[in-house]
């Protein structure tokens, strides 16, 4: 494993071996209309490929022959093609990729409509997403201690998710590249640790199943506060935003998903723990005079639908907590990304 500065930040290139001239190429993606930056887009020439950081930045340095393209793409945008020879070679660029659809209308509808979308909706896409695959791609985590990084790695990753005869999921992970940078952060002995073990890398897929979340639960509806907004345009789609009511009792989430209205699969989720004056905190442990409290709690998946094949495109978890003893008061948190490259369908 590769130990690497921790200011470096860069993304990881395949290089191609069939290549004659080397050029680098850099710049930022932005949206054509909001021209805000694109995080996460996938950026390709030949076998070359890099993913833009969160404010859309990237660099590829490639070995490439000048009738090459740069392909740009990124979920819910058109796919971009640049000639290679048309490029800058000295300076970094910018880059515009444009929305996929045209939102014309946003109206709100009955709430007893939605339920029967999401009942249909979470059916629909785990029945898709219900067979064994291979997920190649990106993966990336950051962790702190007290907004400082204590810990950052990344890498090219295999999942390969598999289904036994009870049908539970069963996650195998293969680490093609990778990198880690630990950081010392001992200024303060009574400070904990913990968060500086190595990386359990399996915990993200576990997440990506289309019906792990509580506001899909036909057992929570009651719980939460909906809304339903239909979106028109090339893709027609529902936007069903979540709340949950003030009176509950467990912990729930608030956001927002999005549902083909065609296909009835759920394309996006974007979840965060809602705390309430009943539940202040996701969960809460006192032990040796010392209180854990998980104060925040977030997952945000992108799907595909294409050739027939359902899968997470893009997929983020994070996780905050407060450390609290009479020495100290210690915040950590985590954020774990990882977006899919490459898709093979085993039952094919």
């Amino acid at each position: 494993m590769k130990i690497i500065p921790l200011m470096i930040f860069f993304l990881i290139g395949v290089i191609s071996t069939d290549c004659f001239a080397q050029q680098k190429i850099s710049g930022q993606i932005l949206d054509s209309l909001t021209l805000k930056p694109i995080a996460y887009a996938v950026i390709q020439v030949s076998k070359n490929t890099v993913i833009s950081n969160s404010e859309g930045n990237f660099e590829l340095n490639i070995k490439a022959d000048k009738n090459d393209s740069l392909i740009l793409s990124c979920f819910g945008y058109q796919l971009k093609k640049y000639s290679v020879k048309e490029l800058s070679k000295q300076q970094s660029q910018i880059f515009y990729l444009s929305p996929q659809s045209i939102i014309l209308n946003e109206v709100i509808v009955k709430p007893i409509t939605i339920r029967e979308i999401l009942i249909l909706a979470t059916k629909t896409s785990s029945e898709k997403f219900n067979s064994s695959v291979i997920l190649s791609g990106y993966y990336r985590e950051v962790v702190k201690r007290d907004s400082f990084i204590s810990k950052y790695s990344d890498g090219l990753l295999n999942y390969f998710i598999e289904k036994d005869k009870k049908g539970k999921t069963d996650i195998t992970v293969k680490i093609d590249q990778s990198r880690v940078k630990e950081v010392d952060l001992k200024e303060d002995d009574s400070k904990v640790d913990a968060l500086n073990s190595l990386i359990n890398i399996s915990i993200l897929p576990t997440f990506i199943r289309p019906d792990i979340l509580s506001a899909l639960d036909s057992n929570n509806f009651n719980s939460y506060n909906y809304q339903l907004f239909e979106i028109g345009g090339l893709k027609p789609l529902y936007k069903i935003t979540f709340k949950p009511q003030l009176n509950v009792t467990n912990p729930l989430n608030e956001g927002l998903i999005y549902v083909d209205k065609e296909s009835n699969l759920i394309l996006e989720l974007e979840t965060k723990f809602s705390p309430t004056l009943n539940i202040p905190f996701v969960k809460s442990v006192s032990m040796l005079g010392i209180t854990i409290n998980v104060t925040e709690k977030n997952l945000h998946i992108k799907y595909k639908n294409s050739d027939g094949n359902y899968y997470p495109l893009y997929s983020e978890y994070g996780t905050k907590f407060t450390i609290i003893s009479k020495k100290f008061n210690q915040t950590s948190e985590m954020k774990s990304e990882f977006v899919t490259l490459d898709y093979q369908n085993k039952a094919v």
